[in-house]
């Protein structure tokens, strides 16, 4: 709904959507800039 808002009224919610995506980013993967460790090997290991 802000996105529709914000497509009439560009001055409104300008970040809303942004920061959306970034919870929805954050909740699946884990919040941005924070680096996981990898396997070297390219393999995982099953649990």
């Amino acid at each position: 709904m802000a996105a529709a808002v914000h497509a009439v009224l560009p001055f409104a919610f300008q970040t809303t959507a942004s920061a959306v995506v970034d919870r929805l980013h954050a909740r699946i993967h884990g919040p941005r800039g924070v680096e996981t460790a990898s396997d070297p090997t390219g393999e995982h290991l099953a649990a």
